[in-house]
């Protein structure tokens, strides 16, 4: 009997394993480690129609910026998630509001997302345990099935999620929402496959308000996603890099992504001793150099200063491995060289 029991709960432990893996795997391959994107959102009610549009960006789940931009009465509203911090610009009042996790809740804007919805307070991750219910057909494609349950004291809105992702690309098709009663509350869509920046996402995500009024609906198209698709989790290795004490050093943490199959840098995050990220440094354009892959092109990206402005560094061409000595670097040949 003793073995028997023992057996059930390393099943039980293996399942939350894989289905994490399943969720985190998701997660990195839909958001990235960063993006940009353009929205429409078109809110259906029984007698009425709204229509909105936003611009959106984001760095990993801690950051994120939403935009609107149309209609006129809303435009220039902003919403800020910093961390565990949201806030809310209100140009007509000009007032920075921020959010409790009370309101995380309530409606967005009048539609049916939740504030967690988009800008989302909780972490998927983080206040969840996830458990792997089985495989499953959602629009004939062949989908996990995995429940989430909140975590104890977890600052999150639903009692359960349901959610289905897809087998072949790992992003979601379709999430149930019920509240701490088991009452299914909400049904989220997601469909009309496109592909941006080489990755198949869907296009549109409708939620359905099932439990107050099934008859209504928010609709959300993606425009466009600019993505940061050198960063694949799959494919790199994400290291942390904190200074030791009393080190020489300018920076107070650095967030690394190395290539697991070359072993280059393909990304790196500098930021300062308060947390602040302050440049982003991008790797690309992949070339040979004697028979070594390696980037050619380095782009810095002074986000906390001037995001709008780079520099970028080409590699013309790198001899490995040539014939020089120490004597090389010295002050005299500083005058001579050429």
């Amino acid at each position: 009997m003793k073995k028997f029991i023992i057996l059930i709960l390393l099943s039980f432990d293996l399942n939350a394993q894989n289905a994490y893996e399943i969720i985190e795997k998701s997660q990195n391959y839909t958001i990235g480690n960063s993006q940009k994107v353009d929205i429409s959102i078109t809110i259906n009610r029984p007698k009425w129609e709204r229509k909105m549009s936003l611009k959106a960006w984001s760095l990993g789940t801690n950051y994120s910026l939403i935009l609107i931009t149309a209609p006129s009465r809303d435009r220039g509203t902003v919403f800020l998630k910093k961390e565990n911090e949201i806030w809310n610009w209100q140009p007509k009042i000009e007032r920075i509001i921020k959010l409790p996790p009370s309101m995380m809740m309530q409606s967005w804007m009048g539609s049916d997302f939740t504030n967690d919805d988009l800008i989302r307070e909780s972490s998927i991750l983080d206040d969840y345990s996830h458990f792997l219910l089985g495989d499953t057909l959602i629009d004939s494609s062949s989908c996990f099935k995995i429940k989430l349950i909140p975590k104890d004291d977890a600052p999150v809105v639903w009692g359960k999620i349901i959610t289905f992702i897809d087998k072949s690309f790992y992003f979601q098709r379709r999430s149930e929402f019920y509240d701490e009663e088991g009452e299914l509350i909400n049904i989220m869509k997601l469909s009309e496959i496109k592909l941006f920046n080489n990755k198949k996402l869907p296009s549109k995500i409708t939620v359905i308000p099932i439990y107050e009024n099934p008859d209504s609906k928010t609709t959300l198209i993606y425009n466009e996603i600019d993505g940061d698709t050198l960063i694949d989790s799959s494919s790199c290795f994400k290291i942390k890099l904190i200074p030791k004490d009393d080190a020489p050093v300018v920076w107070g943490k650095i967030i690394t992504f190395i290539d697991k199959s070359f072993y280059f840098q393909r990304r790196s995050e500098f930021y300062d001793e308060e947390g602040e990220l302050i440049n982003i440094m991008k790797l690309s354009e992949i070339k040979l150099f004697n028979n070594k892959k390696l980037p050619s092109k380095i782009t810095v990206i002074p986000i906390y200063e001037n995001p709008d402005s780079k520099t970028t560094l080409i590699y013309n061409e790198i001899d490995f491995n040539i014939n020089i000595n120490s004597n090389f670097f010295s002050k005299q040949n500083m005058k001579r060289i050429k």
